[in-house]
């Protein structure tokens, strides 16, 4: 029941906030920290990533800024991470700019893997794509019954979306609907952990061209993504300014 709120945390050697749990000692085995608010915080230039949720339980990042994190021997400069066996995390409503990648959910595994994650509402913009970082938005890798609705993603250097690469399992239950996904090198990657993911409603646009989107390592038009693969029927391919929606500014 730890509440986390109005802070400026930077610079540290790890993350700017961790929770974490059984899997180090950190708290009684089998019994993982439980019920955290991370909210209205500027997490920024931190040496790992800006939020690290690791085996804890009823997780809510709402309204937190964060930014500036790069990769380093020991993170991906994660803005935020959900990995090991966490439970009910919600982020919402955040700004995430100007990392190596902005959301990640799955990675290090030991049990069972992330579970009922929603991510909604959040804004991730400017990617970091020098240094080593993939400069990607969201990625969800090994994980169950993940949430992915009503966020922008724009001007990534790598993917606004990637999912099913995971390397420890496949993204169970996966539903991505609603998304702004717009001005990405790849507006959407796709790896062979896929199966059962249920993803429409979503707009794609690049300023330069066709958005592209990667299926299992082949590059495809919308139209051919959908004929593919059967997803993204009711995806359109536009943009946000013809949709009554504004790319984002700084």
């Amino acid at each position: 029941d730890a509440v986390v709120r109005g802070n400026d945390i930077h610079h540290n050697s790890g993350d700017g906030v961790q929770c974490s749990g059984p899997e180090g000692g950190a708290t009684i085995s089998g019994t993982p920290f439980d019920n955290l608010l991370i909210e209205d915080n500027e997490l920024h230039e931190n040496q790992e990533n800006g939020v690290d949720i690791k085996t804890c339980t009823r997780v809510t990042l709402h309204g937190n800024t964060i930014w500036g994190h790069r990769r380093s021997s020991s993170s991906a400069g994660e803005g935020v991470v959900v990995h090991l066996s966490a439970r009910d995390v919600t982020l919402e409503e955040n700004v995430l700019r100007g990392n190596g990648r902005g959301i990640h959910i799955g990675g290090v595994r030991m049990g069972a893997p992330p579970t009922r994650i929603v991510l909604r509402r959040n804004l991730v913009l400017d990617g970091y794509g020098a240094d080593g970082n993939d400069g990607s938005g969201i990625r969800v890798d090994t994980s169950t019954d993940v949430k992915v609705q009503h966020n922008t993603v724009w001007n990534m250097p790598g993917s606004c979306l990637t999912l099913g690469h995971g390397d420890s399992g496949p993204s169970q239950g996966l539903e991505v609907r609603n998304n702004v996904l717009t001005d990405c090198a790849l507006a959407l990657r796709a790896g062979p952990g896929r199966g059962g993911a249920v993803v429409d409603s979503n707009l794609y646009f690049r300023a330069g061209g066709a958005a592209r989107l990667r299926l299992d390592g082949v590059d495809l038009t919308l139209a051919q993504w959908q004929e593919e693969t059967g997803l993204d029927g009711r995806s359109l391919e536009r943009s946000p300014h013809a949709s009554g929606k504004r790319s984002p500014t700084l």
